[in-house]
């Protein structure tokens, strides 16, 4: 009955730990939606990473939406907005650390 709390107290820590570890030392030179002309290895990586997770969020939105209870899937959106502003947020960090 308890197991989304349970996974959210047991992985909470481990995300504070990866949000702090990306952005203790971001220098801002990355914006959320940059494009590297480079294409270096990190550059594509982390774009391919962020892209497939907000995919599988826009997926699952517009999934829940179509479903016989799609009323229900409504709380979960401002929750996946912010999740993929995360990754964004966690993409960019990633990015200004490639020099």
């Amino acid at each position: 009955m308890f197991q989304d709390l349970y996974l959210a107290a047991v992985s909470a820590p481990f995300i504070a730990f990866l949000t702090w570890a990306c952005l203790r030392n971001y220098r801002g030179e990355a914006e959320l939606l940059s494009w590297d002309h480079k294409g270096t290895v990190r550059f594509c990586a982390t774009t391919f990473i962020a892209g497939m997770l907000i995919a599988i969020l826009i997926y699952d939105i517009i999934m829940g939406l179509f479903s016989q209870f799609w009323w229900c899937n409504l709380v979960w959106i401002p929750h996946s907005v912010l999740l993929a502003l995360w990754v964004l947020m966690l993409r960019a960090a990633v990015l200004s650390k490639a020099t």
